[in-house]
């Protein structure tokens, strides 16, 4: 697993800019195949001080606080601020 998202990124140009990107890079693409079949997690509940906040419950199940999108894709989330309230249910995806 890399350290952090930026081992996973390349360049690309998105309105006359460079910025790093991970979309199609092999760890990310192997990520969302795991996803799409079966997979092993656990489930969490989301304790106070961690609402609307992917990078911390991240922080706390991979020791890394880049991989909050996983987490949200595994549950269906596209809107942190609403969606992860105090108590949900989430389902953490072993990696």
């Amino acid at each position: 697993m890399p350290k952090n998202y930026r081992d996973t990124q390349t360049d690309r140009t998105h309105r006359s800019k460079v910025v790093g990107s991970s979309i199609n890079s092999d760890y990310i693409d192997s990520l969302i195949e795991i996803l799409a079949g079966d997979y092993d997690y656990e489930i969490a509940y989301i304790p106070n001080g961690y609402e609307s906040r992917p990078d911390l419950i991240s922080n706390v199940y991979y020791g890394n606080s880049d991989l909050g999108w996983l987490i949200m894709y595994a549950n269906g989330i596209t809107d942190p601020f609403e969606e992860l309230y105090l108590n949900r249910k989430l389902k953490i995806p072993k990696i």
